[in-house]
């Protein structure tokens, strides 16, 4: 598995719409028995690195190119959990949050999250939903 996300390049894209999907972490901490998704990194090669995430400046750059390029103006996360409820989450996050700001990126957003992430993270669901 690959630990530093931000080495891979961006993905090519073969049909431009308004939404695009996009990933910016891979795993997932929670081991729900619901979710295959911890069975499925067991089975991959190299470190079991539970959550690996590329940096929000590497995020933004990616929404920049589709916004800029193609008019992007939904973004679809496919993340296997978009992680906000912990320490390094928020930490991230704000700094994502800081970032979209600063560029005047002003795009919709879709993206998987745990119950708990919710309620830990609701300053993530109040800044995303404000129309400034």
């Amino acid at each position: 598995m690959i630990e530093d996300l931000d080495i891979l390049p961006f993905p090519v894209r073969t049909e431009i719409n308004k939404e695009m999907p996009m990933i910016a972490s891979r795993g997932c901490y929670g081991n729900c028995s619901f979710c295959g998704i911890q069975k499925f990194y067991q089975k991959s090669y190299g470190k079991r690195a539970r959550v690996r995430r590329r940096s929000p400046q590497n995020v933004v750059d990616e929404i920049l190119y589709l916004v800029n390029n193609y008019g992007t103006k939904i973004i679809n996360f496919y993340d296997d959990n978009f992680e906000i409820g912990t320490s390094s989450g928020k930490k991230w996050f704000d700094e994502f949050y800081s970032l979209m700001k600063e560029n005047n990126i002003k795009v919709e957003f879709y993206c998987n999250l745990r119950a708990n992430e919710i309620v830990k993270g609701d300053y993530f669901v109040e800044d995303l939903s404000k129309s400034d």
